[in-house]
Formats: C-alpha cells, sequence, structure tokens
C-alpha cells in the first residue's frame, strides 16, 4: 500500500487504525519493526499518532527500509 499507490487512505489499512488506536488508548507503548538486518536504525518518542503513522509508513518505503522503535509514555 505505502509504495504502490501515495493517494492512499490511512484509514482504509487495519494496521494503521490499530496505530491510531493504540496511541488513544495506551498511556505507554512500543511497537519495533526489524528488517533482514535485524537492527534499528532510528528510535522515535512520539507526541501524537499521525506522527507514529507517518513514521511507521516511511520505514517501509521500499526504496529507504529502515528498522525503528516507536515509543509512547517512555
Amino acid at each position: 500500500m505505502v509504495n504502490r499507490n501515495k493517494d492512499y487512505k490511512q484509514e482504509d489499512s487495519e494496521l494503521i487504525v490499530l496505530l491510531n488506536e493504540m496511541y488513544e488508548s495506551l498511556d505507554m507503548f512500543c511497537i519495533i519493526l526489524l528488517l533482514n538486518e535485524e537492527q534499528i536504525d532510528e528510535k522515535y518518542t512520539i507526541t501524537e499518532s499521525k506522527q507514529a503513522v507517518d513514521v511507521f509508513l516511511q520505514s517501509l518505503n521500499w526504496e529507504s527500509p529502515r528498522g525503528i522503535l516507536i515509543s509512547k509514555g517512555f
């Protein structure tokens, strides 16, 4: 979805809806996305759900995929 169509609607993705719901309902959480290299390239402490979604989607870009850690409340 991220790499094929830049005009996608985030509300059509169950994963994005889950990220938004987690942010709104949990005081603390951590999401780790590892790639083949099994390393974390970037660490983010987020302050809003849009930021979490944007960071997550950017990390999935085929041209520059990254291992990330997204946290709230730590």
